[in-house]
């Protein structure tokens, strides 16, 4: 039986009421445990139930001829095993709860099957055994005064009172108007409680002719009088000969009391209080019946106090479920269903009312690079504390949502325009670019925003959140750190993606996927030295595709782990018939760099059998630098198998001298923005190019230098002292047939 918050605690309820009604119908102390144990393994789809008495089975119903296994049953209960090989029953689940009421009692329930009884279940079974230990009381107070009916009157009222969970004040004053009705000439009775915040004291929290404030109500110390004894002492305290006794109360004297007793009172099995009765009839005495009765009442005040507490901690419980059901856990901001909640309420307000709304969809640029150079608590650290900023720079009423990762969205209601939507995503850009120290590190994040606004001629409110993501992701592809508005053509583009990512995901295993070859010349010399793999799609509709128009999605979608993979393998297998000594360089995308990548690495090199150090990997820049160490270590690894490491487009990000020194790099090469203002006179170039060659050499690296066109772009770069070169000049990407005769020959351009 699986049992859920909030219907677990309806079921529990419903079984425990049934359980409560049938032991009140019962008579005598036997039927009433016949009857318990009925009860029990009815409501708890159990076989077998006992009942155990100071280490005897006194009853028990569902064994092989009414004979329960004792010996088993007690080793079960005293190992507190919740699983057990019963004789007539076989192997079954166990679950047991002890009570006391004039000796240690055990109700074991035991069940077969694979289903194991659940906490709540186990739960309904302690509040099971507690109110047969109440029902065992009240039938042996029944039959000892022969007050059978009124005394079940009474406390099946209050067992109501707290079922139907009345108000826990007005259970407590039953419980002792109860208390003063059945036990005779009682003057005077009342509840204490220790005081929460005087634990040495006990208050009045209701009673029968005392008063909270009288001169009876007074708080008294524990462990003075009955009812601070019954405390202190954790038992019943009786007091014949008031008047004389040394443990009574100087308040209770002057009003003429002549005996008291009191029960201590419990909550989740602490004492807590006392129940106290006192008469000022003289010569008054307590019998052994009146005693129990006390306990009786004592114990269904404790029942009501432990009832009211769980309820109170239920209801906290699911209300804490709730807040955290709706809000993200790091950040404590509304969450994606939180927010979609909200939307839809803004959507019907805004609907009725005509009013605008927006949304703002926020993503961190690059976010991913704080994880991998920080670390993921780094991360989280950072990602609190601009939750915290973005969260104070909104207008009051609008809601701000942590949708997952670095994922936030903003809803604004009661818009007068688009302006002030437009207003707000470039205050929370500018938010994010203020530094917050990190590690030590003062850290800037960037960010882009897409804007959906709203006039409910949409066809529901979350169409809302998704046009806001369309428009977040064109302002990631105009290069982010910037806001833009959502257009009906950008649902257009973004169906053209998909289409292009299920196309490439047949592509890659449809043979449509091709690899051209661009060579890299030695300047020196003026020999082929290598050649770079670049990708192409021979699409069966469009023809060849250029990488631009689908590696970016590729990346996007994580397609660039299988696309790099292929195009690792295929590189590597092309270079086996080419000369021996001919480099060749493949690209890797930064989702690549993975610790699975060396074996993949090592895995490709065996099956083609090309030597490692004719391998090399181009990695940007921006990953290179990036303080990773995950990365670097990946980098590490391959190099020292053998592979060269050549950072791309060097000269357009933000390098580190030092960092650069201390990374297994063989080569820098130096980005075609440069290269192409070469032939321009006073561009300035040749100096930051001879700088970069500078760099390269005295760190003990190749230059190489991309997209060189003309013969005069190269007559300066070997006047610069660049090592090698690529580009246009010396060939377009061409086939791997057309790559393989160029390096064959070995010499593309003789140059004077």
């Amino acid at each position: 039986m699986a049992i859920s918050t909030p219907s677990a605690s309806g079921w529990a309820l419903e079984q425990l009421t049934a359980y409560l009604f049938g032991l009140a119908s019962a008579g005598d102390p036997e039927t009433v445990v016949l009857e318990a144990l009925d009860r029990a393994a009815e409501a708890m789809e159990a076989e077998v139930a006992a009942l155990i008495l100071d280490g005897n089975v006194i009853s028990s119903i569902g064994f092989a001829n009414g004979k329960a296994p004792v010996e088993n049953l007690l080793h079960t209960v005293a190992g507190r095993l919740t699983q057990a090989d019963l004789p007539g029953v076989g192997p079954c689940h166990v679950s047991a709860a002890s009570f006391e009421s004039q000796g240690d009692y055990c109700l074991v329930v035991a069940r077969t099957g694979d289903v194991a009884f659940s906490a709540e279940e186990r739960n309904l079974l302690r509040g099971m055994s507690r109110a047969l230990a109440l029902s065992l009381q009240s039938a042996r107070v029944l039959a000892a005064m022969n007050e059978r009916q009124a005394l079940m009157e009474r406390l099946t009222r209050i067992l109501r009172s707290i079922n139907s969970r009345a108000p826990l004040p007005e259970v407590l004053q039953t419980i002792v108007d109860g208390a003063v009705e059945l036990i005779a000439d009682t003057s005077f009775a009342g509840l204490r409680r220790i005081d929460p915040v005087d634990p040495d004291y006990a208050v009045v929290l209701c009673g029968v002719q005392i008063a909270a404030g009288s001169v009876l109500g007074r708080r008294s110390r524990v462990g003075v009088g009955a009812g601070g004894r019954a405390i202190s002492e954790q038992r019943l305290v009786v007091i014949h000969d008031y008047q004389e006794s040394a443990d009574a109360l100087p308040v209770w004297v002057e009003a003429s009391t002549q005996a008291a007793m009191a029960a201590p009172v419990h909550e989740n099995g602490i004492v807590v209080g006392s129940l106290v009765v006192g008469s000022s009839v003289v010569g008054r005495r307590y019998s052994e019946a009146e005693q129990v009765i006390l306990l009786s009442f004592a114990d269904h005040v404790s029942l009501a106090l432990t009832d009211a507490m769980t309820t109170q901690s239920l209801h906290h419980a699911l209300e804490a479920a709730r807040h955290d059901a709706m809000h993200d856990e790091l950040t404590r901001l509304p969450n994606r269903a939180l927010l979609r909640d909200r939307l839809e309420q803004a959507w019907v307000r805004g609907c009725r009312t005509g009013s605008p709304i927006a949304l703002l969809f926020l993503d961190f640029d690059d976010f991913k690079d704080i994880n991998d150079s920080l670390g993921h608590d780094a991360g989280d650290r950072l990602l609190v504390s601009l939750a915290d900023r973005l969260a104070g720079s909104l207008r009051p009423g609008d809601t701000i949502a942590r949708l997952g990762g670095d994922e936030f969205a903003v809803l604004i209601e009661n818009l007068t325009d688009a302006a002030t939507a437009e207003g707000l995503a470039a205050r929370l850009l500018e938010v994010l670019l203020e530094p917050v120290v990190v590690n030590g590190r003062d850290v800037t994040m960037r960010g882009s925003i897409g804007i959906a606004v709203s006039e409910f001629t949409e066809p529901d409110s979350q169409s809302l959140l998704y046009s806001a993501d369309l428009a977040m992701y064109e302002a990631k592809r105009r290069g982010g750190g910037r806001y833009v508005r959502y257009r009906p053509d950008m649902h257009l583009d973004t169906l053209v993606r998909l289409d292009t990512e299920q196309a490439l995901k047949r592509a890659i295993g449809a043979g449509e996927l091709v690899l051209h070859y661009q060579p890299i010349e030695e300047l020196p010399s003026g020999r082929m030295i290598g050649a770079e793999a670049l990708i192409r799609w021979q699409h069966p509709e469009r023809g060849l595709i250029g990488p631009m128009e689908f590696v970016p999605i590729a990346e996007a979608s994580g397609l660039i782990i299988r696309l790099g993979e292929w195009v690792l393998r295929t590189a590597c297998t092309e270079a086996t018939r080419w000369p021996s000594g001919i480099e060749i360089a493949v690209n890797l995308s930064p989702r690549q760099l993975e610790p699975e990548l060396p074996q993949l690495v090592r895995d490709i090199l065996a099956e083609t059998g090309l030597h490692a150090d004719r391998l090399v990997l181009e990695v940007t820049e921006a990953t290179a630098m990036a303080d990773a160490p995950e990365t670097q270590r990946i980098i590490e690894e391959l190099h020292a198998m053998g592979v060269h490491f050549s950072i791309d487009d060097f000269g357009t990000g933000h390098s580190s001298i030092a960092r650069l020194r201390t990374l297994p790099v063989d080569q820098l090469k130096i980005d075609k923005s440069f290269v192409s203002t070469l032939d321009a006179s006073d561009s300035g170039t040749d100096v930051f190019i001879s700088a970069i060659v500078a760099l390269a050499h005295g760190s003990g690296l190749v230059a190489v230098a991309e997209g060189v066109e003309t013969a005069g772009q190269r007559c300066r770069l070997v006047a610069l002292g660049c090592d090698r070169a690529q580009g246009y000049l010396f060939s377009r990407p061409v086939e791997a047939d057309v790559i393989a005769a160029m390096l064959h020959d070995r010499v593309l351009v003789q140059h004077p």
